[in-house]
């Protein structure tokens, strides 16, 4: 077992400091969002007389980071690919060198294609794309066990994926995108597009060999910290100095809108749960067309709910500052703070952290620090900081490409209706009823491929 609180294993190491002394972590930074990639920048050098590497060797490769927690569980692992590698300068004890390390998913920004499917499940198109990269595997109901800390060799990780789904009914519902495009986009873009829409987070867990990318609906499928090793400002080695409670303006009424053309007389709107309990009095809202439902409005109302859930979660958070180790986008922790209303249970959305090692040097050099690790995070608290559901849903920020099915030509009435239905739209919002819902008067009835996107 390494004597340091930060190590680096990877597949390509050699020399005579084994798979995890041959490059020496002096410094990382690490961001790390639910529902998104993770992204390490990790300063190492490989100290004489351990052999120099040269970048493109390295890229591509499979790493691990290791973290001492000094708590329970002794160590937090991040597995990885080695997206990008740069010599710095020479120092007295070696080469320095940066690395990236970014989650297996992200290879998938690097395959960019154009294809379709038709009448397959949501789940069925995620599933596909999923495994067309050879070493990604679905193995629902898996989990990880606590890494080991071992030292003598480096086995690169299995990479595998598991649904833990409660309420989406819609992604085994073939109707739900019957004409699915995948247009100029990659891979992962797509997957993230899909799941953004149907209200499904992902995050990773990190074990003994294993990396394991779940998508997740509901509390139920996400990782949980022991209310008996809470966090809190004092807790010996899970100490967290600073937490705040915040709050931004949403919309908390969601109304979707679509067109069905083998029925046009169908109304396909529909409102989102009033999941708030104060959309009455609220004068923001959200309306959206085209939905995204192409046969009836009961299709749609899983997506606005969707959409209401993640306002709702988004206009209240809390940040906070911690040395505590344990932490991870993903899990439920609990938190033990002298003033009781920031007691309860949170869901960690996203961190950054740095770790400084300077002891691997004997001089210092520019940018590293004293400080040993510390981390600063966006969580979300648990209804009233119970054990009860957070309804946290993932925000869509994933570009959405027109496909051609969306931008073929319009006839010259159909222009006109959509001029007619955007007047109609403008005006609505801007003298909307008295829930803060819009209500446009017109909808264009051009007829467009259901369900593609």
């Amino acid at each position: 077992m390494s004597h340091y609180d930060f190590t680096l294993g990877w597949e390509g190491a050699s020399g005579p400091h084994g798979p995890w002394g041959h490059l020496l972590v002096v410094q990382f930074t690490g961001h790390e969002p639910m529902s998104g990639l993770f992204r390490y920048e990790i300063t190492v050098v490989a100290r004489s007389p351990a052999p120099e590497v040269d970048p493109q060797d390295v890229i591509h490769t499979r790493a691990t980071l290791r973290i001492k927690t000094h708590s329970d569980p002794a160590f937090r692992v991040i597995h990885g690919v080695i997206t990008e590698a740069q010599e710095l300068y020479q120092t007295s004890e070696g080469m320095l060198y940066k690395l990236v390390l970014r989650p297996p998913l992200a290879r998938g920004l690097y395959r960019t294609r154009c294809r379709i499917f038709l009448d397959k499940t949501i789940r069925q198109i995620v599933d596909a794309v999923l495994t067309g990269d050879p070493a990604l595997s679905r193995a629902d109901g898996d989990s990880v066990d606590p890494d080991d800390g071992d030292t003598t060799s480096y086995t690169p990780a299995k990479e595998h994926f598991a649904w833990r789904i409660s309420d989406s009914p819609r992604i085994d519902q073939a109707t739900s995108r019957p004409f699915c495009v995948q247009y100029n986009e990659s891979d992962y873009h797509f997957v993230a597009r899909l799941l953004e829409d149907e209200g499904i987070a992902f995050h990773y867990e990190h074990g003994l060999d294993k990396t394991l990318l779940v998508l997740s609906d509901r509390d139920a499928g996400r990782a949980t910290i022991p209310a008996a090793l809470p966090i809190g400002p004092g807790v010996k080695n899970r100490d967290m100095s600073q937490i705040q409670i915040g709050g931004r303006i949403r919309p908390l009424s969601v109304t979707l809108d679509d067109y069905n053309w083998k029925n046009p007389v169908v109304d396909m709107m529909i409102v989102g749960s009033d999941v708030s309990g104060s959309k009455a009095s609220s004068p923001y809202f959200h309306y959206e067309y085209p939905g995204g439902y192409p046969d009836s409005p009961q299709q749609g109302k899983p997506l606005a709910d969707f959409r209401a859930e993640r306002y709702l979660t988004e206009a209240s958070y809390a940040s906070g500052t911690a040395t505590a180790r344990v932490l991870f986008p993903g899990c439920i922790y609990t938190v033990t703070h002298p003033k009781s209303r920031y007691d309860g249970e949170y869901l960690c959305l996203k961190i950054d952290t740095v770790g400084n090692q300077p002891g691997v040097l004997s001089a210092p050099i520019p940018g590293v620090g004293t400080t040993p690790f510390t981390s600063t995070f966006e969580s979300l608290r648990r209804k009233d900081g119970k054990s009860n559901e957070s309804l946290y849903r993932p925000a869509r920020h994933t570009h959405r490409r027109a496909s051609p099915a969306r931008r073929r030509p319009s006839s010259p009435t159909s222009r006109a209706r959509t001029r007619s239905c955007t007047s109609a739209t403008r005006s609505a919002a801007s003298g909307s009823s008295s829930t803060g819902t819009a209500t446009p008067r017109a909808r264009p009835r051009s007829r467009r491929a259901a369900g593609s996107g």
